[in-house]
């Protein structure tokens, strides 16, 4: 593993939820180690079908998601890079973009972590207060069995 790059990532959307079914959900619980629940100085927003995540100077803004040690962060990383749409091979401005902020662990600790944060406007998103991503669910579709 390379030093210098930090092996923390913080995560807060919809890569927490296996039930979203998202392949890089499977990678990261594969390539990774969960420290447990954590929150960042932030400010959650719903942009649209997932959340995304801005920073704040507001100490009670806090964006709650988990934090996991990478494995092998360097290629785990890029994985998440083409995820996020955010490789320099993408459109710019990118969407969400990824950097190195401050996280406390729901035990207290302080660990520096990668977290890709929304880069693109929030003037018209919904503030989202608690700080917390809930998933939007499908209406469940039942079939009445014919008869």
């Amino acid at each position: 593993m390379n030093p210098s790059i930090t092996p923390v990532l913080f995560v807060y959307g919809a890569l927490l939820r296996p039930a979203m079914h998202h392949p890089m959900h499977q990678v990261l619980i594969l390539g990774s180690v969960a420290l447990g629940p954590a929150w960042m100085q932030g400010r959650l927003y719903d942009v649209g079908a997932f959340p995304g995540a801005v920073l704040s100077d507001r100490p009670r803004d806090r964006v709650w998601g988990m934090a996991f040690r990478m494995a092998k962060p360097t290629r785990m990383l890029a994985l998440l890079d083409q995820f996020e749409d955010c490789t320099e091979n993408d459109p710019v401005p990118h969407k969400f973009v990824r950097k190195e902020v401050h996280v406390r662990l729901v035990g207290g600790r302080e660990v520096v972590a990668w977290v890709y944060l929304y880069n693109w406007d929030v003037s018209r998103a919904r503030f989202i207060a608690n700080g917390r991503y809930q998933a939007k669910r499908r209406p469940c579709r039942i079939r009445h069995a014919q008869g």
